[in-house]
């Protein structure tokens, strides 16, 4: 096939079909007298096929065609034969029939004719007609397909030697799986397995009892021997027995054979089988010889399930599934307990039957599979773009279809807009399946789904009928049951649904008998077990991310189809799939190419091996996809393993790689490995600035979850119920409602109303159990009122005088109270609340990963080959000392290198053999690196005019001192620098430094500014870079991965050029001793340190260091100097000298330069000159975000500090009233249990036992300490100070709490305080306040504190951020008032009342202070 064909949408191809018949009449081949050869074909030329087969270069042969017909049924022109049904027609005719020639005989096409050569025609024309009086009753001889055959043999052997001898110790290798795409002929496979299994009692098992008919038409044809045994209503208008009909039989026989077929649910109703009704005992009592069970992809995998099929004796069981792909993976099965039969396997056959000339072959008519996907670009960028953020985090917007397609309350698209415009483009652009009457003509009849919810099928119905294309289709809609309340019926509701199902089938069917065209709209019907034989593509515009499901539904399409218009007639030739989520529909497609083999599933395979198993699939299934530029392009082997990455590797950049787009979902996230999970738990919760936070919480590795869920549904089921028996109740309710009621309408009512008074235990227990919300309860109620509905509305169309007919509704009844409402309730939340526990991990770890992916971007720069990075070696760019330094904050434990390859997998547990695969999507990562290093590339050259970005508005910061400066703050200070002194970028003898480069981007901002002031004084371009970066420009990189990241940021693009300027140094120790290493620059300008160890302040030996190496000095640090402080380092600038200094020029405070950075909410631009005056006699001027100009003394000690009258009127007030006690007299000082911060990395030199980050016992003690970090210790451990609360509920409050900064308001920002339990303790980081005997006056206690009245008395004593001594004058409170209870601004405005506090005095405290809400309060919405 031509590349260019599989662009074209081409379903249909024009054939012949004719019959032929001819004999041999050369003298050499006189054993073939009195034989005729049969044959079919679809060419136009019989005698260009039969001159074929007689004319080869082996050997050539005389013959005679005797003739040759059309083989269209005559008494209808729709359908169709081939010679193989002409051929079983002579058989039952007693025409002889030749052998296989590998057995000796012709070949199957020959029928032997002696003396009445014309019976063949005459036969034929009988067939044609479908004449079939002379046809003798009896079953049909069949024969077997190769593939079957060997299905069968296979699946013998094995049987044979591993079949259960012993009932009462069932071996468990007795089971075989046969994987076989739909069309295979499983059922006359099994019945032939089956009977040369010489079973006697067969036993077939299926979730979807709608599939009986196929079951036991093959039987009908087919089989002889046994008796067939089934009660399923798909089965009542067929001639099967009950069981009762063949116990009763006439003339039983102990060598009767019987097949009895069930559905899953009629089996599992049985209480023997864990249901709630007295039936199928006989099952469970019998010793099968076969299970078979079918579908056995669905509804299998439970435990109630398989404990049902655990009371089943048998010898042997066969699985059939065409989509095992959970067995498979779950090594469920091992490789010699499947048989094979795929998609290409069916497609290699079907090539080499063409290549035979063999029109006929057993798989010609099957169509082959065509993907297209598209990326409906304009809406996913646009949506992208918004992304969502809730509490500081990052919640990646991942294009999901379900969610465009998704309803309001009114039925209605959220997203019409953008459909409408989808489905014009569906119709207009020329790449989309309906954009021309030609692709038109080829889709006439198409299957579309649609989100996941009947509403969204319907909104589309709606939209279609006034669509002025597709309103010329009849549109189906194969969605709910025609009630409102199927609205909101799930793809998985819709696909269990077996009554709607069938009635959705008839419809489509009917429109398509009566319409050209067609389009039917499903979210979850028809999507298995149907033929639609017209469909001829699939529109997937649903997100059903299950492969199992996804290939069920798109095989729709596959189905083989011949038709005859306008004289002529047409086969299927390909089916196509549409579908507009590449990243999802390719992820799925390498699953269908690997995750049905069971040595891929598994894992045990090669990216080699995965990637030549999607090449093999792409010969039969070839995937078009759009390129960067729109154009659909056929996709090869490595394209659909990366291609779909590449759509959101250019998001995974834009984002800095902090995003969850690179990590892929876990399963069972509770059961990941523990040493990965120990590994994980080092690192650090990254939030969407890239900024990495002590870690809160601790993944947990806890693998008996689901086994805790699955013993909670059973418990809470039987709370739900109890020992009741609801059968006898539910016939009473039939009984009274057909006897006293007068109408159908009634009758409905009564049973709804009596049913539901009977079930309001069960529903007051769910209550009790779970709290859910009144309109969750009514919720529950109004749908299982709706089933109540269903199964009385179906029994008042029978006859409902019928006893029988009563008893069956009963039973139904008492099914849904017993079975179906406990599934309803508890089963459905507990999966829900499992589902958010894992999802809820899940996004922990995302978190934790988030601080591993924020540095990829650096790797990369750092890097001598970007080409050669992928997921695989990333980590060997740098050192070890450096990955270590990267990833360990302090306190932490070492995060190393085979602690990240844990994480990245595959790793296999030594302890339990389990395997890992990891949690990174590694094409995604692999692709984003990729697009990173493009993006870098295309901003290389920095010098280039009118290039208005920079790589590091893609690289997030490594760790918080190593802050990339903004640009738009880069240029300012440059700005600055520049208007102070005239001409300083026109200058080529000015040197400039930047003595703590981060990025480059100061030294590379300079550079482009010589570059252009120096064009007349150096023209030539070369010369005058090398000029600049030779001579002018220096930098001091600190660590040898940001070395090698500004060096190729600021060199990378230029050849030939001197880098001896830029050094690797950290000079924090140089600057800190005073030095300056001789340096002397014109210009020093940057970004320093802000700080080290210990919370030490660097920034101040920085401005020091550079006030002595260089003329002007220009750095931008935090504000923090500018008050009186003399802690951490600061006091080497609270000298009168240097807040006096003349020659600072400015100071230029400015708010959130670097958005969501601990301590740098407030920094300074500071302007320093060499010898300059200003002139201000010891004051400076102080710029607020570049306005706003003011003369302003900075303190350098704490008795310059002046408080507001109104503070020290409300002090007065406050401590003068008659009732006043000091809450100083319950809150501690300092280190309330005797525990130093540093306690929580080293206790032994405290002479402490170590603390755990993990809690060993219920009854361990809590310890918080900094940052959020919480620790344990044992209950009885040795305190060096128990503090009155220990034992109390209490609260704890940040020793430094207030940290002074006047930008937040008087007494500035004031952090979280926390409400403690009994039993917990803190280290020195808190004090503690309070001794409460219950936690709601705790609460009121926090919420006191967090008042602005009780912060406005704390400010009074306040001189520094520590609080330790500040709390003199704040009462103490009873709170006993009711007004305790309300909202911390409530409670503010009754404090002012309580002490007649002045209202200028309130007003004043309440705009001065910061206001704060239980928000801020720590565990205020825990219980006791």
């Amino acid at each position: 096939m031509e590349f260019n064909d599989k662009k074209q949408i081409k379903t249909i191809k024009k054939v012949y079909p004719q019959i032929y018949s001819y004999k041999l009449t050369d003298e050499r081949m006189h054993d073939h007298d009195g034989w005729q050869k049969i044959g079919y074909t679809e060419r136009l030329d019989v005698d260009e096929r039969i001159h074929e087969q007689v004319q080869t270069a082996a050997i050539r042969l005389n013959y005679q065609k005797l003739w040759s017909s059309s083989s269209i049924f005559t008494s209808d022109r729709t359908k169709f034969f081939t010679d193989k049904d002409l051929h079983k027609y002579y058989v039952k005719n007693s025409v002889v029939r030749s052998q296989k020639q590998e057995d000796g005989g012709f070949g199957e096409e020959w029928f032997y004719f002696n003396g009445t050569p014309e019976k063949s025609k005459e036969l034929f024309d009988e067939f044609a007609r479908r004449d079939f009086t002379r046809q003798r009753a009896g079953k049909i001889t069949y024969s077997l397909r190769k593939e079957q055959e060997n299905a069968v043999s296979r699946t013998l052997a094995y049987a044979v030697e591993n079949q259960t001898i012993d009932f009462e110790k069932p071996n468990e290798k007795a089971k075989f799986l046969w994987n076989a795409k739909p069309r295979f002929g499983k059922t006359l496979s099994s019945y032939d397995f089956a009977k040369r299994f010489n079973a006697k009692n067969v036993l077939i098992v299926t979730n979807r009892p709608a599939i009986a008919n196929s079951w036991y038409d093959d039987f009908k044809k087919f089989i002889d021997g046994y008796y067939f045994i089934s009660t399923t209503d798909s089965l009542k208008l067929q001639p099967s027995l009950s069981r009762d009909e063949f116990l009763s039989r006439a003339n039983p026989s102990d060598d009767d054979r019987q097949i009895t077929f069930l559905s899953l649910q009629d089996l599992k109703g049985g209480k023997i089988f864990g249901g709630g009704y007295d039936k199928l005992k006989w099952v469970a009592d019998l010793k099968w010889d076969l299970l078979i069970i079918d579908e056995a992809h669905e509804g299998i995998d439970t435990e109630k399930t398989e404990e049902a099929f655990r009371k089943i004796k048998r010898r042997f069981t066969l699985y059939l599934s065409g989509t095992p792909f959970k067995a498979i993976a779950d090594g469920y099965f091992t490789g010699e307990q499947i048989y094979n039969w795929t998609y290409i396997d069916e497609q290699k056959a079907k090539k080499a039957e063409l290549a035979n000339g063999d029109d006929a072959g057993d798989h010609v008519n099957l169509p082959d599979m065509r993907l297209f996907t598209y990326k409906m670009s304009d809406m996913i960028e646009s949506r992208l773009d918004e992304g969502i953020e809730i509490d500081d985090e990052n919640i990646d917007y991942a294009f999901e279809l379900n969610d465009m397609f998704s309803t309001d309350q009114n039925g209605k698209f959220i997203h019409e807009r953008e459909i409408l415009t989808f489905l014009d483009q569906l119709t207009m652009n020329e790449k989309y399946p309906f954009s021309t009457p030609e692709m038109r003509d080829e889709l006439k009849h198409t299957f579309w789904l649609v989100g996941n919810r009947v509403a969204s099928a319907k909104a589309m119905e709606r939209l279609l009928r006034n669509h002025p294309v597709f309103s010329k289709y009849k549109i189906v809609l194969a969605a709910g049951d025609g009630k409102p309340s199927s609205d909101g019926n799930t793809s998985e509701e819709e696909m269990q649904n077996i009554a709607a199902n069938e009635k959705a089938y008839d419809r489509v069917k009917r429109a398509i008998q009566e319409n050209d065209r067609t389009i039917t709209l499903s979210v979850g019907q028809l999507t298995t077990g149907v033929t639609i034989e017209e469909w001829s593509a699939v529109l997937m515009l649903s997100d059903i991310k299950s492969e199992s499901l996804y290939m069920q539904a798109i095989f729709r399409s596959q189905n083989p189809y011949k038709y005859t218009d306008g004289g002529d007639t047409y086969r299927k030739k390909s089916a196509y799939v549409f579908d507009f989520s590449p990243n999802r529909v390719l992820k799925v497609y390498d699953k269908f190419a690997n995750s049905l083999l069971a040595k891929a599933a598994q894992g045990e395979i090669t990216e080699k091996e995965r990637e030549a198993n999607v090449a093999e699939l792409l010969n039969y299934f070839p995937v078009l996809a759009e390129d960067k530029d729109g154009e659909m392009v056929e996709l090869n082997a490595e394209q659909v393993l990366t291609f779909p990455k590449a759509i959101i590797a250019k998001e995974v950049v834009k984002r800095g790689f902090v995003t969850n787009l690179l990590f892929v979902n876990i399963n069972n996230v509770f059961n990941i490995p523990s040493e990965v999970i120990d590994s994980l738990n080092k690192t650090y919760s990254t939030n969407d600035t890239g900024r990495a936070r002590l870690r809160t919480e601790e993944v947990e590795h806890d693998p008996k979850r689901a086994e805790k869920r699955d013993k909670r549904i059973s418990v809470n089921k039987e709370r739900l119920l109890g020992n009741k028996v609801y059968g006898s109740k539910m016939r009473e309710i039939v009984e009274k409602a057909t006897e006293t009621s007068s109408s159908n309408e009634e009758i409905v009512k009564k049973i709804v109303d009596d049913y539901m008074y009977q079930v309001e235990e069960p529903f007051a227990a769910y209550k009790e159990i779970y709290s859910p919300t009144k309109a969750e309860l009514d919720e529950l109620k109004d749908k299982h009122i709706e089933k109540v509905k269903a199964v009385a509305e179906e029994f008042i169309s029978k006859d409902i005088s019928s006893i029988a007919n009563r008893n069956i509704l009963a039973n139904d009844l008492a099914n849904l109270v017993e079975t179906e409402l406990p599934n309803d309730l508890v089963v459905h939340k507990e999966t829900e609340i499992y589902e958010g526990e894992e999802e809820s991990e899940m996004d922990q770890i995302r978190k934790k990963l988030r601080t591993f992916t924020r540095a990829i971007p650096s790797f990369v720069m750092a890097s001598k080959n970007a080409n050669d990075i992928t997921l695989d070696n990333i980590e060997d760019i740098v050192s070890d000392e450096d990955f270590e330094q990267l990833f360990t904050e302090k306190d932490g434990q070492p995060f190393t290198k085979e602690d990240f390859r844990k994480i990245r997998g595959p790793y296999v547990s030594p302890e339990t053999g389990q395997r890992f695969d990891g949690f990174f999507d590694k094409y995604t990562f692999n692709a984003a690196i990729r697009e990173f290093e493009e993006k870098r590339q295309e901003l290389a050259d920095y010098l280039r005019p009118g290039i208005k970005e920079d790589i590091f508005s893609y690289i997030r910061p490594l760790k918080t001192n190593q802050i990339f400066t903004p640009r738009r703050i880069v240029n300012e200070m440059l700005d600055i620098l520049e208007k102070q002194n005239p001409g300083i970028f026109d200058n080529p003898n000015i040197t400039f430094v930047d003595p703590y480069v981060k990025s480059g981007l100061y030294l590379t901002e300079i550079a482009k500014r010589l570059n252009r002031g120096l064009e007349d004084q150096i023209p030539d371009r070369e010369q005058r870079i090398r000029h600049i970066f030779e001579i002018q420009l220096h930098g001091y990189a600190p660590t040898k991965i940001i070395y090698d990241i500004a060096h190729k940021y600021i060199y990378g693009n230029f050849e030939n050029i001197d880098d001896n300027n830029l050094k690797y140094l950290d000079l924090s120790e140089t600057f800190k001793k005073g030095n300056d290493l001789g340096m002397k620059f014109d210009v020093i300008v940057g970004n320093p340190p802000y700080q080290g160890d210990n919370h030490q302040q660097i920034y101040p030996d920085f401005y020091l260091g550079s006030r002595k190496a260089g003329k002007n000095v220009c750095l931008i640090f935090p504000t923090g100097w500018q008050e009186p402080k003399n802690a951490n380092n600061l006091s080497k600038l609270n000298q009168k000298e240097i807040k006096e200094d003349r020659q600072i020029v400015f100071i230029d405070n400015r708010r959130n330069v670097f958005q969501g950075i601990p301590g740098a909410e407030w920094t300074n631009i500071i302007l320093w000159q060499k010898g300059y005056d200003n002139g201000l006699n010891g004051l400076q001027k102080v710029f607020t975000d570049g306005g706003n100009p003011e003369n302003r003394k900075l303190l350098y000690t704490k008795a310059q500090i002046t408080k507001p009258q109104e503070v020290v009127s409300l002090v007065k007030i406050v401590t003068t009233n008659k009732n006043f006690k000091s809450i100083s007299t319950i809150t501690s000082t300092q280190k309330p249990y005797g525990l130093r911060t540093d306690v929580i990395k080293d206790a032994s030199k405290y002479g402490l036992e170590p603390l755990s980050d993990k809690r060993q016992s219920d009854t361990d003690v809590k310890v918080y300490s900094k940052s959020g970090i919480i620790m344990f210790v044992p209950r009885n451990y040795s305190f060096p100070k128990i503090a009155p609360g220990f034992t109390k509920y209490k609260v704890f409050i940040p020793y430094a709490w207030g940290n002074m900064s006047e930008k937040s308001g008087l007494g500035g920002a004031f952090a979280d305080i926390i409400v403690a339990k009994p039993y917990e303790a803190c280290t020195e980081t808190y004090l503690e306040s309070g001794c409460f005997d219950n936690i709601e006056t705790a609460k009121k206690h926090a919420k006191y504190l967090m008042t602005r009245f009780a912060r406005g008395l704390l400010y009074m004593n306040k001189t520094s951020q520590h609080s330790t001594t500040s709390w003199g004058a704040i009462p103490i409170q009873d709170y006993t008032e009711d007004w305790w209870n309300g909202n911390i601004d409530s409670i503010d405005n009754a404090l002012f009342d309580k002490y007649d506090v002045p209202n200028d005095i309130r007003k004043f405290i309440l705009d001065n202070f910061q206001k704060k809400n239980t928000s801020n309060i720590v565990n205020y919405n825990d219980e006791a």
